[in-house]
């Protein structure tokens, strides 16, 4: 796929008109489900995640709507316990991105992001007494009028370009092998621009130039939004900052480590700068 195909492609990540998120459920409509156990989601035998069959109310721990399918409001509820679904599987949330749609991933976001911040703020943090949900999707502590809105934590991730190669890391937490580009949360009172040239030499001692935002995605792990970015290399040598990068190192376009799964912005990051250095090359 060249990269005019992959920018498409992530252009549409919002445009299926067959699944919306949205705040608040159409009356009368028909329902579908997504079900969640801790951080695995049910998937059908024909990898679809929208299930019709409606679990017993003893074993739902939390129940939030997140959208619409194919007009049909869609609810996610976290179970109490793993159930056995016949001709249905458990599998990770992460894995499932390169087995459901762009615009699938972004509603199963959705749900276990409120159904996470649902569940650690059942209190108020101000005055410790218990919150309520309000119709409008936050939460309210009636006794001192505070209102909770669901948490959302920008993070950068930088792909960045010297010449034909690509600067690529990864972390002792990453599965055997496989690398990435720079990632890192935003702190108090700066940029994301900020963030990114100050998470880049934090992280592997090079400094960059030519930032240019790319795109972004709802990433609930546990409550991200990736901002993405393109960089050009200015100057440095590469010095792995210890507990955080294991390994970080020049990649040719034509000779990439494993990298991860397609469904992610870091995967879409790579595989798009890849196409325009061949195309350049």
């Amino acid at each position: 796929m060249n990269s005019k195909q992959w920018k498409q492609s992530w252009d549409l990540f919002d445009e299926n008109p067959l699944i919306r998120i949205g705040q608040h459920p159409v009356a009368h409509a028909d329902e579908v489900y997504v079900y969640f156990y801790r951080r695995q989601v049910l998937l059908t035998e024909g990898n679809d995640i929208f299930h019709k069959k409606s679990f017993d109310k003893g074993f739902t721990k939390e129940k939030v709507f997140c959208g619409e399918v194919l007009g049909q409001n869609c609810y996610g509820i976290e179970l109490k316990e793993k159930e056995l679904v016949p001709h249905s599987y458990w599998i990770d949330l992460k894995d499932s991105r390169s087995i459901i749609s762009l615009n699938a991933f972004a509603l199963v976001s959705r749900a276990m992001q409120l159904i996470e911040w649902l569940r650690q703020h059942k209190f108020c943090g101000s005055c410790g007494e218990q919150t309520s949900r309000e119709p409008a999707g936050y939460l309210e502590c009636k006794p001192c009028s505070l209102v909770h809105y669901p948490r959302i934590s920008p993070s950068m991730i930088v792909l960045i370009s010297r010449g034909s190669e690509v600067l690529l890391a990864r972390s002792p937490r990453f599965p055997p092998g496989v690398y990435s580009p720079l990632a890192g949360f935003l702190e108090p009172g700066e940029s994301v621009e900020q963030c990114v040239h100050r998470e880049v030499f934090e992280e592997v001692g090079v400094k960059i130039k030519n930032l240019k935002y790319q795109g972004s995605q709802s990433w609930p792990f546990p409550h991200s939004l990736m901002l993405g970015f393109f960089a050009d290399y200015e100057s440095g040598d590469i010095v792995c900052e210890p507990g955080e990068i294991e390994d970080a190192r020049w990649w040719k376009a034509d000779d990439l480590p494993a990298i991860p799964p397609k469904g992610s912005i870091s995967a879409w990051l790579i595989q798009t700068r890849v196409a325009q250095i061949t195309s350049a090359y």
